[in-house]
């Protein structure tokens, strides 16, 4: 008897849904990444405050919490884990909203106390980055929940396309943030962008629940949520690394991510500062990149489907970022070769996620 999913319509429906929770969440997420220069002049942050509020997103994930998370997702299963994670995000998106407020930097509730410690950080800097941190923490176990759905609707069948698409909405949701926050902050505001991405994920967090909805029907079809796979044993944790397939795809990804998420948030005041464009030009540039990966990432993913090659693809992917990085480091402040790499990196950025 077929099964909720082997029904195209109903996998695919359940992708749409979870596609758009992650679109929103990274919409959300580079929300404030064009908006460096306003908040260095409206709000007194400078390279190294706004450098210490991007790089606290991953903090509670490196520190272990991440580990956590996957392993109640393998507890406690999809539907808890992705409402909790989501509902995360959403307090961190407010906390972050509140931190960069005109309300909150004029002496609303709370100033005072972040004014108190760390004096050599603004009390804005603080409490935007202790949202940002929950926040981070937040949209990456969902996203591995989201990957954990991918797997258990398209095992056997589209996957890798489905991983493809799902990361080009994300990529899509990334890529309105940096062409539509300097629209919205006008130059003034730097709260209104973000309140509007908690707005949107609030969308997401609905049709996340929706899937909930058919995931409940799948699990009562597959009789048990066990058929997702086996359980968390403490000791696979150690089988993991002594699988050196794994150990060296880890690494690749910490490098590759490494030089890929911390430049784009960086990446609008580097073409202000070294090609002269304007803010609304340098986010409208910036999203060069997302839209690469829109286009390249689903095609390369239906390719590994039917013909593999997901190792010369990483292996092609690094030799490209090396390119890009190469390029803006070196190479004159002529914006054409700012357009030149940032499309590199649309195609690097494609290459090693649909792998």
């Amino acid at each position: 008897r077929e099964s909720l999913r082997d029904n195209k319509k109903a996998r695919w429906g359940i992708l749409i849904l979870v596609s758009l929770t992650m679109a929103s969440g990274y919409f959300l997420n580079d929300i404030l990444s064009p908006l460096e220069e306003l908040l260095i002049s409206k709000y007194k942050w400078d390279g190294e405050q706004y450098g210490f509020f991007v790089g606290q997103y991953s903090f509670l994930n490196v520190i272990g919490f991440i580990v956590i998370g996957g392993i109640i997702l393998d507890k406690l299963g999809i539907r808890f884990t992705g409402t909790m994670f989501i509902g995360l995000m959403i307090v961190g998106g407010i906390i972050k909203a509140y931190g960069v407020s005109d309300h909150f930097n004029n002496g609303g509730f709370g100033y005072e106390f972040f004014n108190s410690f760390a004096t050599k950080y603004e009390p804005s800097v603080k409490l935007a980055t202790l949202g940002f941190a929950l926040f981070g923490l937040g949209i990456e176990i969902t996203g591995i929940t989201v990957n954990r759905i991918i797997v258990k609707w398209f095992k056997g069948k589209e996957l890798a396309l489905a991983m493809g698409l799902q990361m080009a909405c994300a990529r899509m949701g990334m890529a309105g943030a940096y062409l539509f926050s300097p629209l919205i902050s006008n130059n003034i505001s730097v709260s209104k962008p973000v309140v509007v991405g908690i707005l949107f994920l609030a969308i997401g967090f609905i049709s996340f629940l929706v899937h909930c909805m058919g995931d409940r029907k799948l699990d009562k079809e597959m009789a048990s949520e066990k058929t997702e796979g086996q359980k968390f044993k403490t000791s696979d944790i150690g089988l993991l690394f002594k699988n050196k397939g794994f150990t060296t795809i880890a690494l690749l990804c910490v490098l590759f991510y490494s030089c890929v998420f911390p430049f784009m948030k960086f990446a609008p005041n580097l073409l202000i500062n070294k090609y002269g464009v304007s803010t609304e030009l340098a986010g409208s540039l910036s999203i060069i990149l997302p839209i690469g990966t829109i286009l390249l990432t689903p095609l390369l993913g239906s390719y590994i489907d039917k013909q593999g090659k997901g190792a010369s693809m990483m292996i092609l992917g690094s030799i490209l970022l090396v390119i890009v990085h190469s390029i803006f480091a070196f190479l004159p402040g002529n914006i054409l070769f700012a357009y030149v790499a940032l499309f590199i990196l649309g195609v690097a950025f494609s290459l090693i996620p649909s792998a």
